[in-house]
């Protein structure tokens, strides 16, 4: 089998500069979370490990030290247009007010060029000063709706959500070993992460790695002055993005992000590789991408100066959205290039349809994104999602008449279970059918009877509702039509949820013991998003139950790493109106063990503490999944434990 593989350094001896840069409603809300299929195995363990700073580190000029870096798997938000916020916490502690105030907050934007409910995090740094000195931590992950946190006082406090928010909790813990002058000292070059693709298995299961040393840049982001040639201001709190630009494992391409502080300065490090630079000034400036030498970055560089163009050089482009002769109020506008990338920040055009957005100077062609606001409330009038308009070369972009909409109309009834008790808090989510050109598609909460009421627009309409995963509470309806207007209110009926038992065998056909961690992932359909089945973890007799929607699933079992079993990951049913399913056998396939090294490139001195992942591509060709991860020893050898099937993404049963 060929699999691509990335090493992630998780234990990284390295030396960090002193830097002068800050780091980086109503239901339904998107409940943020972290991808449990690919979890890697050094998070399964139970503790992760620190060597603190040593001595030698403390007085070395300029000082350096030792830190975990913990690479979360993907975040999942079934919403892409929402903010995400990432709260960290050590030791948490209502009755201790100081451990109480995250020790990092990271961000997660939302985007309309892409559909991916996935987004990736940099892997969080932590060391013995910021996890509290020696002993056992436990770090926990509080991921929400940047929007759905509640004020820092709500109890509990900085983790309240705001009513109708959910969060969603990833803990792990980490042991801080003492100090002792007998370990080596960490002042060591930083190593990045390095990927390999096509790594054919079936020729050698023998995988060395070798690591470079990790990049830098540093500089200012300043801004041209109007009428003062060569004058210049600093630019604060803008953000500088490096995305790499030759990412061998396609869907996996890394980003680093740092934001400039009041005097502009900004500092990051990076993997050798060839990265794009994006700078993202504080609204309603563009984003701009320099020029060289400031992009694309392929070697360290200091003192590097970003200048961006001058107010008055940035493109004014501007109109008026009409609809059959009416101002089309509230809809969101955003530029965007040829390939979807954005040129513009976000606005909304005014009462009267008026938009103004800044475009770099040029303006380069353009294309327009033309659509609802995500965070409208229900009753508001619905705007449509038009198609993309453009290309543009000038200021005032010749948009015309979208025509006229279809008179306002509402969507109402109630939402019930299979005994026909109303469900409370169940999003309902309608799509427009009409081969109109646009696409209306809202959603709502039901109140505590069941009942909800939702604005469109006079046509045809999908519609579904979705109560939450709770296992307790019932399944996702079928989708039903409606057209509207409509002489009586819509009953939606929700199942039961629906059960699947299952056992795991290995591979001589014995029944695998107890601890073998079930996931369950009902891949998306054409109103609901992925969600995530209750799942047991075996017990001893190697049984295991799934508790969810009805619907196609995605199930991975992951062995204890003891038993030197491999991950399987196959495709189930689980069938509708709460009837139980027996799920086929799932026999874990036969092990491909993967050995290796992982070194440093110029020395081949070896490098512990590295973690190294394996990964396939599933059905689509497009995506990557986890199929098995090792974890370096003192001598810099790791073991992996592959399944040894063809298509490891898609095993049968």
């Amino acid at each position: 089998m060929c699999v691509s593989a990335a090493v992630l350094l998780v234990l990284a001896p390295g030396c960090l500069m002193p830097q002068s840069v800050d780091p980086a409603n109503t239901r339904p809300h998107t409940i943020p979370r972290v991808d449990l299929s690919n979890l890697p195995d050094y998070l399964l363990q139970p503790t992760l490990t620190l060597d603190p700073q040593e001595q030698g580190d403390l007085t070395s000029n300029p000082p350096c030290h030792c830190q975990l870096e913990v690479s979360v798997p993907a975040i999942i938000a079934d919403d892409p247009t929402v903010d995400v916020d990432v709260r960290v916490f050590v030791d948490y502690d209502l009755t201790v007010t100081r451990s109480q105030a995250p020790v990092s907050i990271l961000h997660l934007p939302g985007s309309f060029e892409s559909s991916l409910t996935t987004r990736f995090l940099q892997p969080i740094p932590f060391d013995s000063s910021r996890l509290g000195g020696p002993g056992l931590h436990v770090v926990e992950l509080v991921l929400g709706e940047t929007a759905g946190f509640a004020p820092d006082t709500v109890f509990p406090p900085h983790r309240a959500m705001l009513p109708n928010f959910e969060s969603s909790t990833f803990k792990f813990v980490v042991q801080v070993l003492a100090s002792s002058p007998a370990r080596r000292s960490c002042g060591d070059q930083q190593l990045g992460v390095v990927q390999k693709s096509a790594i054919d298995l079936r020729q050698s299961a023998l995988v060395d790695f070798q690591l470079r040393p990790q990049l830098s840049a540093s500089g200012t982001v300043l801004q041209a002055v109007d009428g003062q040639p060569g004058a210049t201001t600093p630019v604060p709190d803008a953000g500088v993005v490096l995305t790499d630009s030759t990412p061998v494992i396609g869907d996996r391409a890394a980003s680093v992000v740092a934001q400039t502080d009041a005097s502009g300065a900004f500092s990051l490090t990076f993997a050798s590789s060839t990265w794009t630079v994006l700078v993202v000034p504080p609204v309603p400036a563009p984003p701009i991408r320099p020029p060289p030498p400031a992009s694309p970055l392929s070697s360290t560089v200091t003192a590097l100066s970003i200048v961006l163009p001058a107010p008055g050089q940035l493109a004014q482009v501007g109109g008026d959205l009409m609809a059959g002769g009416s101002p089309l109020a509230l809809a969101r506008v955003a530029a965007v290039d040829a390939s979807g990338q954005p040129l513009s920040a976000l606005t909304k055009t005014d009462s009267s349809g008026a938009f103004s957005l800044q475009l770099p100077p040029g303006p380069p062609p353009y294309f327009l994104q033309i659509g609802p606001d995500p965070e409208a409330a229900p009753t508001a009038p619905a705007i449509p999602a038009f198609p993309l308009q453009g290309p543009f070369t000038g200021t005032a972009p010749a948009i015309g008449d979208f025509g006229a909409l279809p008179a306002a109309a509402t969507l109402a009834g109630k939402v019930i279970d299979a005994r026909q008790q109303p469900i409370a808090a169940a999003a309902v989510l309608a799509l427009s059918l009409d081969p109109t050109g646009w696409v209306i598609s809202r959603q709502t909460v039901t109140d505590a009877s069941g009942a909800f009421s939702l604005t469109v627009r006079a046509g045809s309409y999908a519609v579904q509702a979705v109560p939450d995963v709770d296992p307790a509470l019932p399944g996702v309806s079928d989708e039903i039509a409606v057209t509207l207007p409509a002489a009586s209110e819509t009953i939606i009926s929700c199942p039961d949820k629906s059960q699947g038992t299952g056992a795991v065998i290995r591979p001589d056909g014995q029944r695998v013991g107890a601890g073998h961690q079930i996931t369950a992932l009902r891949l998306p359909d054409r109103l609901v998003a992925a969600r995530l089945a209750r799942a047991t973890s075996t017990d001893a007799a190697g049984s295991f139950t799934i508790v969810g929607d009805s619907g196609h699933y995605r199930l991975e079992v992951l062995p204890p790493p003891a038993t030197g079993l491999p991950h399987k990951i196959v495709s189930v049913e689980l069938s509708g109106s709460g009837i139980p399913t027996q799920l086929p056998t799932l026999q874990l396939p036969a092990a491909l063990t993967v050995v290796g090294t992982v070194s440093r490139t110029s020395s081949l001195v070896p490098v512990a503490g590295a973690t190294v992942d394996f990964f396939a591509l599933d059905s689509s060709g497009s995506r990557s999944v986890l199929i098995g991860s090792g974890l370096t020893n003192a001598s810099g050898q790791y073991r992996a434990v592959l399944p040894d099937v063809p298509t490891p993404t898609d095993q049968p049963p």
